[in-house]
């Protein structure tokens, strides 16, 4: 007997969340509910496809609660400038997001070692967009960050809870504004800790846009010692972790013993 096309919309939900939909009868009523209803027969939403290479099996019903209230709170939608950046996408994720921040800084004005100020104020270079973040306590994953979206022609918003580090928050912002700008042309997204293409393009896009690899590794360069990765993270507001990738990345020892 050949399954229906609700059958096969709730097999495939189940496979991008790591399941196995012939063990669904071991599953709780509310996950089946949630694959079989509001996830299963809704794929084509990018926020769906978001959350289900993201969610865990044991935090999925009451994550998706938390992200669908959210949109639905804020009134969040598609971006109603499309992407800004449309151009083809690079041979990685990595290469296309780094070409993005560089095309982004360079928009902003921002000088080859110029630290980011503000997130907000790199958005409204970006034909006035407004960027706002919406702190939303409670959000019931280990995996999902925050939701992305636009609110109005001009507003685009990220909601989810604050990071406690302000470098997080900048981290968090810079993803959520790649999103706003280049991947809510089809709707609201997921910033997540997936490793699939968009996600793997706005964490390089975050990493180059606040901490640029060539100015990281000229200035480890020029002023090595053991305290490079120290000072290199407080000129630019970004993590100590952040920095060594971008060394890494580029093949530079950061000149510490």
């Amino acid at each position: 007997i050949e399954a229906d096309a609700s059958e096969i919309a709730f097999c495939r939900a189940a496979g991008r969340m790591g399941l196995d939909p012939y063990q669904c009868g071991s599953w709780e009523s509310s996950l089946v509910s949630l694959l079989e209803t509001d996830l299963g027969n809704d794929t084509e939403r990018p926020i769906v496809g978001d959350f289900l290479e993201a969610a865990e099996a044991v935090e999925a019903v009451e994550a998706w609660k938390w992200v669908r209230g959210t949109e639905m709170d804020l009134a969040l939608g598609k971006s109603p400038k499309m992407e800004f950046f449309d151009e083809s996408p690079l041979s990685s994720a990595v290469s296309s997001g780094y070409q993005i921040a560089r095309n982004v800084r360079k928009i902003a004005g921002l000088g080859p070692s110029q630290p980011v100020d503000s997130i907000e104020a790199i958005a409204q270079k970006l034909g006035g967009t407004r960027f706002s973040f919406a702190e939303r306590k409670h959000l019931p994953s280990s995996k999902v960050r925050a939701v992305v979206g636009w609110a109005s022609n001009q507003e685009a918003i990220m909601a989810g809870p604050k990071p406690p580090r302000l470098d997080s928050l900048r981290f968090l912002q810079a993803r959520g504004l790649f999103h706003a700008a280049c991947s809510c042309g089809r709707g609201t997204r997921l910033i997540t800790e997936a490793h699939t293409w968009d996600q793997q393009a706005a964490r390089a896009f975050a990493a180059e846009l606040l901490a640029p690899r060539a100015a990281l590794a000229s200035e480890a360069a020029l002023h090595p010692g053991d305290d490079v990765i120290e000072r290199l993270s407080t000129k630019y507001a970004v993590s100590a972790l952040l920095v060594e990738h971008q060394l890494e990345n580029a093949n530079i020892s950061s000149g510490a013993e």
